[in-house]
């Protein structure tokens, strides 16, 4: 009597180890450019971060020189360096909506 079992449990295995081999050859072959690309992603993160910690200080820059600018005290000896007098009962021009108004 012939047993054909072990022979046909052979091919099998070899079959087995043979698709875990080409999973794990594709994984690796894709793998590669993969973790190539997520390295890059860090280094752009980083890269990023630190122009935004740059931008922040800048605006904050910006902000003193404004604030700067329009400190009242500062604004009050302009206002009279050009001759320009504090009115207490300004009187404002008014424009009523209707008047604006056209009609077609």
């Amino acid at each position: 009597m012939t047993t054909i079992g072990p022979q046909k449990r052979k091919m099998q295995m070899k079959l087995v180890t043979f698709g875990f081999l080409a999973v794990f050859a594709i994984g690796a072959f894709l793998g590669i450019p993969l973790y190539a690309d997520i390295v890059n992603l860090k280094h752009d993160i980083r890269d990023a971060e630190k122009r935004v910690a740059s931008l922040e200080v800048r605006n904050a820059e910006v902000k003193n020189e404004f604030y700067e600018l329009i400190d009242a005290e500062r604004l009050e000896k302009l206002a009279t360096d050009l001759g320009l007098v504090f009115e207490k009962n300004p009187s404002y021009i008014e424009i009523k909506p209707h008047d604006l108004a056209t009609t077609l």
